[in-house]
């Protein structure tokens, strides 16, 4: 038969019933699928052991004949070389296997990350193959994303999800990896007056459960919004010790004893009752976006 051109593949009419097939001359397997309805389609056909497989590359109104070559050869090497065809993830299953060896076992702040991508990303991208993610589509999703620091963060973690497809072969490259940060950041330095601070902590009581709660340790403690989220109950010394180390190391709090009223009450037959289950806090993480700094040390 002729060879496939893009003319000819073009040309070329469905059948009045079932399906046609046309063989490609240059890529052994690569063949044009032409169903009743005019729907045309490129797929492989080759065999791995006793098995024969038939890998769908997608249709011909997105792949022409050049990009099928290409996509066939690609599938017929890693058959060659791993004696299985490459799997095409999918980004949510992305991210799930970065949470699960990457992020839960080195980053104490994943449960943020997972929210991020919860909220921004796997949405619009959990069923989305990693091969049909380009720079745009990476452009498009930061910029639909609200708010002064938000959309640098999630670029950062789209970025890292990326590289880490990269790192397991999953894609080539990453399409993320060229564009900058959409916005610019401003470090803010303000320090509060005390009657703010006042009226924050009063007012802090209207947020209700556990927001109000977070809000006055993020005062009490001057710690960043991820040190208070993360903490845990061994890092707290009920018995005394006016001082909390925090998650990072950064430098023991002041006020500790109000800290701590805030995690406990006395019940009435002397027992200790905690308001803030471990791990209550980490549902409100988001809440915050930059740390306050504070001077616990004027005149209140």
């Amino acid at each position: 038969m002729a060879r496939l051109t893009d003319t000819r593949v073009a040309a070329l009419r469905p059948p009045s019933v079932g399906q046609a097939e046309y063989l490609d001359d240059l890529v052994t397997g690569l063949r044009l699928r032409i169903g009743a309805g005019g729907r045309k389609s490129w797929i492989v056909r080759t065999r791995a052991g006793t098995k024969v497989l038939n890998k769908t590359l997608g249709s011909y109104s997105t792949l022409g004949v050049g990009k099928a070559r290409e996509e066939a050869r690609k599938f017929l090497e890693d058959l060659a070389t791993t004696g299985t065809p490459r799997v095409n993830r999918t980004f949510g299953q992305l991210a799930e296997d970065w949470l699960d060896k990457v992020a839960k076992p080195n980053n104490r702040s994943w449960r943020l990350q997972k929210r991020r991508l919860e909220i921004h990303v796997v949405p619009k991208w959990g069923d989305r193959k990693l091969d049909t993610i380009r720079r745009v589509d990476v452009r498009e999703l930061i910029d639909s994303i609200e708010g002064e620091v938000s959309p640098n963060r999630n670029l950062t973690l789209v970025r890292t999800l990326l590289r880490y497809a990269v790192s397991r072969d999953w894609i080539e490259s990453s399409p993320a990896g060229a564009i900058g940060k959409p916005k610019i950041e401003n470090a803010r330095d303000r320090v509060l007056e005390m009657d703010e601070v006042r009226r924050i902590y009063v007012g802090a009581d209207l947020l209700g459960y556990p927001a109000g709660g977070f809000m006055k340790m993020l005062l009490l403690t001057a710690q960043r919004q991820t040190e208070v989220a993360e903490m845990r109950w061994d890092q707290i010394d009920l018995g005394g010790v006016d001082k909390f180390e925090p998650v990072s190391g950064g430098g023991d709090m002041d006020h500790s004893e109000e800290a701590v009223g805030q995690l406990i009450v006395a019940g009435g037959d002397g027992a200790v009752d905690f308001e803030l289950p471990e791990h209550a806090l980490n549902a409100i993480a988001l809440l915050v976006e930059r740390p306050i700094m504070l001077d616990f040390h004027a005149a209140v």
